[in-house]
C-alpha cells in the first residue's frame, strides 16, 4: 500500500513541478496533460490489485482509494479554481465539475494510448495534450 501511496504523492508533486513555470490556465493544462499522458499507468492495475489483497476490508479499501485519488484530483481542482479566480475561465461551472470533465478526457486518452483497439490512431502525448486542452477550453463547434 505504501508503494501506491508514494506513487500518488509523486504524481501530485510532479503536477506542482510541471505547472510551476506558468500561471495561465491554457499553458498549465497543456503542461499538466502532457505530464499525465506520460505517467507509467501500465503499472497501476497491478499496484491496485496488490493493495486490494493487502486490505481485506472493502470499506477501508474504498476509503484509501478515495484518499489517494483525491491527492491528484485536488491539485487539478486548484488549477481550475485559480483560473476562475483570475477571470481566465467562466464562473458558470465549478472548478470541481471542470476538473472532473478534464480528468475524464485525460483518462479516455490514456485508454486510447494503452489499450489495444481495432483501429488504433497513434498520436503522441504532446499532440493529444493539445487536443484535450483546446477541446475543453474552446469546444468543438466551428
Amino acid at each position: 500500500m505504501s508503494m501506491l501511496h508514494a506513487m500518488f504523492e509523486e504524481w501530485a508533486a510532479g503536477i506542482s513541478r510541471v505547472i510551476a513555470p506558468t500561471h495561465h490556465v491554457r499553458e498549465r493544462l497543456l503542461l499538466l496533460t502532457s505530464y499525465l499522458l506520460t505517467l507509467p499507468v501500465d503499472h497501476f492495475p497491478a499496484l491496485m490489485q496488490d493493495a486490494k489483497e493487502q486490505i481485506k476490508d472493502r470499506e477501508n479499501q474504498h476509503a484509501i482509494f478515495r484518499q489517494l485519488r483525491g491527492t491528484v484530483e485536488q491539485r487539478i481542482i486548484e488549477i481550475f479554481q485559480q483560473a476562475i479566480d483570475a477571470g481566465e475561465i467562466t464562473v458558470d461551472t465549478s472548478a470541481t465539475v471542470l476538473a472532473s470533465m478534464y480528468q475524464g478526457m485525460v483518462i479516455s486518452m490514456l485508454h486510447q494510448m494503452h489499450l489495444p483497439t481495432e483501429n488504433p490512431e497513434k498520436i503522441d502525448a504532446p499532440r493529444l495534450a493539445s487536443i484535450v486542452v483546446s477541446t475543453l477550453l474552446d469546444g468543438i463547434v466551428r
